[in-house]
This record gives C-alpha cells, sequence and structure tokens, in this order.
C-alpha cells in the first residue's frame, strides 16, 4: 500500500508540474498528463513497476466519461441526429476494417489474424479524448459534436462486438461454437438493455425524486447505479463501458440529470488523469526497432484516411463542409478500446509484442497530433475551405433549408441565443427590427424556427459566415459569444464590410475587452460588470424603499423565473 501511495504521489506531483508547463504554453492538459505516463514508464524514469491499480483507476476513469456522456444523450434528441451518426459510422467502420486490413497485408507486419488485428485496431477512434476535448471546447452541443458523439457511439458498440472475438479466434478464424457464445452474450445484453431501460422509465424517477432531496445521497444513489449497470455488463460479457454509458442514458431525461454531472465531474476527472498516464506509460518504443516507416504509414492512414472518409460521407447525407470538416478532423486518433484488443491478443498469443508496441506507439502519437487538429480545427479549415468543397452537395439540405432566414437591408445579425442573445433578440423584436440569429446548438434553432424568427444553423468562427448573412447590408452585428479569438476575428472581418455595421462583442476579461476596441469594436459587453453594475442598483432600491423590499423582491423574482422559462 505505501508503494501505490508513493507512486500515486509521484503520478500526481509531475502531472501537476507538466499541466502548469503545458498550461503556459497554451497545451492541451491531456498531452501533459500522456507525457508524464511516457516520463515515468520505461522509455525514462521507468518507475512505474506495479500498475495494477493504475489499471484499475484508468478503468474507473473511463466508466465516469462514459457515464457522463450518457448523461448528456437524451433518448429523446438522439433521434435528432441518429440516422446520420448511425450511417456515417457504419459507412467508417466498414470501409476503415476494408482499407486497414489491405494496408496491414501491404505492410507485412505478420499473419493475416495480425492484419485483422490492425485493420480493427486503425478503425475505432477514442471517445474519452473526443468527449473531454469538446468539453473544453464547449462543442458538445454543438450539431458537428452531436454527431461526432453519435459517431462513436457507434464505433464503441462495434468496438464492444470486437472484444468478444480474440478469445474465439482459432487457426481457422471463427468456430461454430464461438459463433454460437457470441450469439447467447447478446442475447443477455439485449435482456440488461431492456431491464435498464425500463427501470429508467418507471423505477428511477421514483428513486432519484427523493435521493434529490440531499446531495451527498444523490450522488450516492447515482454511483451506486453506474457501478450496478456496468456489473451487469461485465457479467453479460459486454463490459464496464458498456454498462457505464448505459447507466447514465437511463438517467438522461430525468430532471437531475446536470446535478448528478456536476457532482460526478470531479472523480471522473481524477481517475482519468490516471488513464492518460498509464497510456503515455505503456509505450515500449525498444521494441519498434525497424517498424518506424510503418509507424509513420499507419499514423498517416488515421490521421488523414479516417476523416476523409467520414467527410465524404457526411457530405452524401447533405451537410455542409464545415460540419463535415469538423466532425471528420474529430476521429483521427485511435481508440483506447483498440488497446483493450490489441492486449486481449496479445495475452491470448495471437500477436507479437511488436504489432502490440506498434499499436500503442500509434495510438499516443495519433491522439497527441489529433488532439492539435482538434483545438485548432477552425483555423484549419478557413486554409482549406476552398477545396473542401468537392466534399459538399450543392442542396446541403440536411442544414440550411431548415433555418435559412429570409432577412432584407438593414437587419441585425445576432451571434449566439442563449441567456445574453435571449434578452437581447427581445428587445430588437419590440423595435419591429429584423434580426436573424445565428447559434450552432440545433436545440434552440427549432425552438427559434417555432417562433418564426429568422435563424440559422452556423458559427461565429466560420470565415463564410458574414457573406452567407448578408453583413455588407446588416445595421448591427452581436455576438454574445465570450470566445476572444472568435469575436477578434468577426471583428477584423466586419471591418472589411463594403457597408460597416455596428459592431457589439462580448469579453470576460479587461485586456481582451479592451483589444477589442482597439480592432474595431463599438461596444463590449463584459456580462460581469453587468450583472454587477444591475446587483448594485437593484440593492439601492431596496435600500431606499426598506419597508416594501420583501413584496419587491418577490416580483423581481417571479419575473426572472418567467424570462428563464422562456429560454
Amino acid at each position: 500500500m505505501e508503494m501505490y501511495f508513493l507512486q500515486m504521489t509521484l503520478i500526481l506531483g509531475l502531472a501537476a508540474l507538466v499541466s502548469l508547463a503545458a498550461r503556459l504554453l497554451r497545451q492541451p492538459l491531456v498531452l501533459a498528463y500522456i507525457l508524464t505516463g511516457i516520463i515515468l514508464g520505461p522509455l525514462l524514469l521507468n518507475t512505474l513497476r506495479r500498475r495494477e491499480l493504475f489499471d484499475i483507476f484508468g478503468a474507473i476513469g473511463i466508466a465516469f466519461l462514459l457515464f457522463l456522456v450518457g448523461l448528456e444523450l437524451n433518448p429523446r434528441r438522439i433521434r435528432e441526429f441518429g440516422r446520420a451518426a448511425l450511417a456515417t459510422g457504419l459507412i467508417q467502420i466498414g470501409m476503415t476494417l476494408a482499407l486497414g486490413y489491405l494496408l496491414a497485408t501491404r505492410l507485412n507486419i505478420g499473419s493475416s489474424l495480425s492484419a485483422v488485428y490492425l485493420a480493427m485496431a486503425v478503425t475505432f477512434s477514442s471517445t474519452i479524448i473526443v468527449v473531454k476535448l469538446f468539453a473544453e471546447k464547449g462543442s458538445l452541443n454543438a450539431l458537428y459534436g452531436k454527431i461526432v458523439v453519435g459517431i462513436l457511439l457507434v464505433q464503441d458498440f462495434a468496438a464492444m462486438l470486437a472484444l468478444l472475438l480474440p478469445p474465439r479466434f482459432g487457426d481457422g478464424g471463427l468456430s461454430w461454437e464461438g459463433f454460437l457464445q457470441i450469439a447467447v452474450i447478446l442475447a443477455r445484453s439485449s435482456a440488461v438493455f431492456l431491464a435498464v431501460m425500463l427501470a429508467g422509465a418507471y423505477v428511477l424517477p421514483f428513486v432519484f425524486r427523493n435521493a434529490a432531496k440531499n446531495s451527498e445521497m444523490l450522488l450516492t444513489v447515482s454511483l451506486a447505479w453506474l457501478f450496478t449497470v456496468s456489473a451487469l455488463a461485465i457479467r453479460t460479457g459486454f463490459g464496464i463501458q458498456i454498462g457505464a454509458f448505459l447507466a447514465g442514458v437511463s438517467l438522461a431525461y430525468l430532471p437531475y440529470s446536470q446535478s448528478i454531472s456536476a457532482r460526478v465531474s470531479p472523480l471522473r476527472d481524477f481517475f482519468i488523469i490516471i488513464f492518460f498516464v498509464s497510456l503515455g506509460a505503456n509505450l515500449n518504443v525498444n521494441a519498434l526497432s525497424g517498424m518506424w516507416p510503418a509507424l509513420i504509414i499507419i499514423v498517416l492512414f488515421v490521421l488523414l484516411v479516417k476523416p476523409l472518409i467520414v467527410m465524404a460521407a457526411l457530405g452524401y447525407l447533405g451537410y455542409r463542409k464545415r460540419t463535415s470538416f469538423m466532425s471528420a478532423v474529430s476521429i483521427g486518433q485511435i481508440s483506447e478500446f483498440s488497446l483493450i484488443l490489441t492486449a486481449a491478443g496479445l495475452a491470448l498469443g495471437q500477436i507479437g509484442v511488436t504489432l502490440s508496441s506498434l499499436i500503442t506507439a500509434a495510438a499516443v502519437i495519433s491522439i497527441a497530433i489529433s488532439t492539435y487538429m482538434i483545438y485548432f480545427a477552425e483555423n484549419i479549415y478557413r486554409v482549406l475551405s476552398g477545396p473542401l468543397s468537392i466534399f459538399e452537395r450543392s442542396d446541403h439540405g440536411r442544414e440550411e433549408l431548415e433555418y435559412l432566414p429570409q432577412t432584407g437591408p438593414g437587419h441585425n445579425i445576432l451571434f449566439g441565443y442563449h441567456r445574453i442573445g435571449y434578452y437581447i433578440l427581445e428587445a430588437l423584436r419590440q423595435s419591429d427590427e429584423e434580426t436573424v440569429v445565428v447559434d450552432f446548438n440545433p436545440d434552440y434553432l427549432k425552438r427559434l424556427v417555432g417562433k418564426g424568427i429568422p435563424s440559422l444553423y452556423g458559427d461565429i468562427s466560420d470565415p463564410d459566415i458574414l457573406k452567407r448573412l448578408g453583413a455588407d447590408k446588416a445595421k448591427r452585428i452581436i455576438s454574445t459569444i465570450p470566445d476572444y479569438r472568435d469575436n477578434h476575428l468577426m471583428v477584423e472581418q466586419a471591418r472589411e464590410l463594403s457597408t460597416r455595421p455596428v459592431i457589439i462583442v462580448t469579453a470576460d476579461q479587461v485586456d481582451e475587452a479592451l483589444d477589442l476596441y482597439d480592432t474595431g469594436a463599438d461596444y463590449v459587453i463584459m456580462p460581469q460588470v453587468l450583472s454587477a453594475e444591475f446587483t448594485a442598483s437593484l440593492l439601492g432600491v431596496l435600500c431606499r424603499d426598506s419597508e416594501s423590499q420583501a413584496r419587491s423582491v418577490q416580483i423581481i423574482r417571479q419575473q426572472q423565473i418567467e424570462r428563464l422559462l422562456q429560454m
């Protein structure tokens, strides 16, 4: 126990130092954790020799992460983009498997069974990496974010099926006995799935209605449900990952899902650190002697070929090139499931150490590069926007036609509807000024379309968005999105318009606000300053009329509740 405690101290201490350095250099924290593992692993210090406990912690971290992913996916909302995700996911899996097997045979990495393992390894992408990065960027509610999560879930289910295969592989492939065993596991899993969803519909609302009365009890009951469903999934042969995700989905439609998510997130963050450190520690460079050309080719295949398949599929389904690109660039890495599958093959003697190390190295490198690609996807898209038009159908009916705004000259353009944007839109509507709302959350757009408000799915960082909205004829351009880089770019583009509109943007930091003024913004909204000024004025009114304070507070309270319900 003392040895594990000392190793944990070393892991967290070094991870903290590397994370601080990464933050100063504006690098993703995921890379800092992987680098920590590489430093502590056999490549350098070789201090993590007893890693059983850390492997367990990593598995728990995966369970927490997928549980929270499930909490975000209300079954009613999955249906909106389920078809696109299912179709794209199946196309990507089928084509990547075929091309990956062909690539493996050309690389002469071993037997045909080794080629199958490599093909399966490069097929799956990392749900953990993508969801974590999307959460940091605030992209989970974007259209491409929902599509990507759907594709990853299709991959995860396929990966779960793939994990059933290694123990049943023989010299001649799968035997009839192996097929029968898999069929039994699938039947059991279907029964568990049905039981969990029925419990979520008829039992859990009552249980969580009582548990929600106490925050500590809510956390305890949520964790109990997570581990219970995960244990059932293990018993049926699927595993922790699918069980954890299923536990989250069964709670997603409850009104307490956000509270559960907020309480489980700190636990997830701790255990996920251990997972990424273990991933970096598993890299064995010595086993890659003479395999570097093959490693480079595999990494390029994962980073380029897989995204191209997804782009082509989404473009064929009618999505715009930006949505297709942002979705495709997010899956250019090798999954944690691939590493689990590879470890199973190695333990069964079906593949060698060289192939296992090759897949692990490709996973670490692809995750590192893909992390940057996801972070800087907007910048990459601006450079490649022209050539990417070959992936876009002329009608792109999946997006724009449903929300296509019809605006005349002198209109307002409002980026971001939720929160501040709601109040701004109401004020503009009372002035009878035509306003088109731009947002990347389809749920808000459907609400706006239902009200007859011109709206468009899009993002302020899209370099073509101002042109599509006729910004040169606009009266005002208003952004309630606090992202400094996006606002800075939009202000620069708006300054070049032939007829310059009034530009209003939002910032969280004082230095960012001053820089936006220097760039050309006419006014910068600072929510913290506005809220502080309003609260101060409210307190001033209450202090002057202390006798009717209680009644005034109740009136203001009720007015705010009514506005929140309308948002």
